[in-house]
């Protein structure tokens, strides 16, 4: 594995891995030859996207740092060290690896100690481990924020790895992600049904690709093939607004899904992607559920007769969908939560899993939790870039419950479960195993 390690003299118990300056070290490596084929299919059509898009990934960066680590050695690093420090820098990066154990640690040259990595912390409920997963990751885009899934006890989380990108830029981000699961031991992609069997598996984390829309696809159906040789597995219609696909939740009209919708489903359903209906138009998703031959998902989306929010779902639509063998995944946004967003919890979060069952029953329900950067420059970006309005995102709302500001609290949910008296069997479902037999039904019925 080849990682670089953050350490800042500043804060001595604050370590954070990145990731991605591996992909520079990767940069000169040849593509596989399902990879060519790719780069062949999105270079013949990348030339007709030409808008200057921005890159959503990086507005969602993440804020967080390293909450908790497990002391390792008290010795100085040896030969096996990696270090990268720019000039300029008052930071270095290190990655050693203790000679006794031959784990890799993390070390902090301002207090000559080095650290164990989080560890991984199973979920169980009635005696049994149950294996967590989070349909919908933009957090994870950031590689600092792995480790904090893990300790949180997730073992299946699905990024956000291109929402108005172009093909070409599209291509680059799938790539990107290849390299970080075949080079980081803790990742290991999830593309085949086969796959989900290896979890729960301590210390490691699926990734299953996610677009939050339609763009960055371009209209050219190839692309959907080619990108799903790239590991891609679900595809949400639109994000918020209008596409070539059909029309989103914060559109003034509520147009129809298009013609060219219609093929794209049909392709996703041939390929066994998983057709995602949050965000999108009302009278899209309609037509979209009678369109789609699989089970399509809300993967983020909450009861509107809870909060009456734009991008809520009302009960005709979640009707709908279970009436298909599909499944909605509720969303900690505090404003999709609770009216005005201020001051939700947990509790109020579980209200909605609450009206869900009671509708469609526990197997159904899902999560889809949407952590992204902390704090309010992510929100003040995006409205900046014309994704978000202030009306549907309130700039004077934290993008996080006041409870669950970190995947390192996944667990509160459970344990909010269990406090109002699940059963066992709904919980391990509702917290994981739906999704996962989703996605394997979807996955298998691939032509």
């Amino acid at each position: 594995m080849a990682a670089v390690v953050v350490v800042s003299s500043a804060m001595a118990a604050v370590v954070a891995v990145v990731a991605a300056a591996v992909v520079g070290a990767a940069a000169g490596s040849g593509s596989s030859p399902p990879q060519a084929a790719a780069t062949s299919a999105i270079a013949s059509s990348a030339a007709i996207h030409t808008r200057d898009l921005i890159m959503f990934p990086s507005l969602l960066a993440s804020a967080f740092r390293y909450r908790r680590v497990v002391p390792c050695t008290d010795r100085p690093p040896g030969p096996d060290i990696r270090s990268n420090h720019s000039e300029g820098s008052q930071r270095r990066h290190m990655l050693v690896r203790d000679r006794q154990a031959g784990s890799p640690c993390l070390y902090n040259p301002a207090t000559g100690r080095a650290f164990a990595r989080v560890r991984h912390r199973p979920i169980s409920t009635g005696g049994s481990t149950m294996t967590v997963v989070d349909a919908v990751c933009p957090l994870m885009t950031d590689p600092e924020s792995w480790d904090l899934y893990i300790e949180g006890g997730v073992d299946i989380g699905a990024p956000t790895v291109a929402n108005l990108e172009t093909p070409a830029e599209t291509q680059q981000l799938l790539e990107q992600w290849a390299r970080w699961i075949d080079r980081d031991d803790r990742l290991v992609g999830v593309t085949e049904p086969s796959h989900f069997d290896r979890f729960p598996d301590p210390g490691k984390l699926g990734v299953i690709i996610h677009f939050q829309n339609g763009v960055p696809l371009g209209e050219d159906l190839s692309n959907y093939e080619a990108f799903h040789r790239l590991g891609l597995r679900m595809v949400q219609l639109c994000y918020n607004f209008a596409n070539p696909l059909g029309d989103g939740c914060l559109s003034r009209e509520d147009g129809p899904l298009t013609a060219f919708g219609r093929e794209a489903i049909r392709e996703m359903n041939r390929l066994g992607i998983v057709v995602d209906l949050s965000h999108t138009g009302r009278r899209t998703t309609m037509h979209a559920m009678r369109a789609t031959s699989a089970p399509p998902v809300f993967s983020h989306s909450n009861p509107a007769a809870i909060n009456p929010h734009r991008r809520n779902i009302d009960d005709e639509q979640i009707r709908a969908v279970a009436d298909l063998g599909g499944l909605v995944g509720v969303v900690t946004f505090p404003a999709f939560v609770k009216p005005g967003g201020k001051g939700a919890t947990v509790s109020d979060l579980v209200d909605h899993i609450d009206y869900l069952v009671d509708m469609i029953g526990p197997d159904q329900v899902g999560l889809g939790l949407d952590f992204c950067e902390s704090g309010m420059e992510m929100v003040e970006r995006m409205i900046a870039s014309g994704a978000w309005t202030v009306e549907d995102y309130p700039m004077g709302a934290d993008p996080r419950l006041i409870d669950l500001d970190s995947p390192t609290k996944i667990p509160g949910i459970r344990e909010e479960m269990v406090r109002r008296g699940y059963p066992s069997g709904a919980i391990a479902g509702i917290m994981g195993q739906n999704w996962i037999d989703l996605f394997k039904r979807v996955w298998s019925a691939s032509r």
